[in-house]
């Protein structure tokens, strides 16, 4: 049994927001865990592992821009 359009609607915004709020806490505790173990444990083996948080606020900035040309796509209709 399809949902319709509406509910669909709504459990779509729901999801984008719950990813929009997932990347940014994701994107905040690793930039936490890099700032420790990378300079208070002085653990710089691996100097790749900066570009995480970076990766995460930049899934953060796509959803958040998805989420709002979405929210604005729906309005228009």
């Amino acid at each position: 049994m399809k949902k319709p359009p509406r509910k669909r609607k709504k459990i779509m915004k729901r999801y984008n927001r719950f990813m929009e709020v997932f990347w940014l806490a994701v994107s905040v505790m690793s930039a936490a865990g890099v700032i420790y173990f990378y300079f208070v444990e002085g653990n710089d083996d691996h100097p790749i592992i900066l570009s995480v948080p970076f990766m995460a606020f930049i899934l953060f900035v796509i959803r958040r821009w998805f989420r709002k040309r979405m929210e604005k796509d729906s309005a228009d209709s």
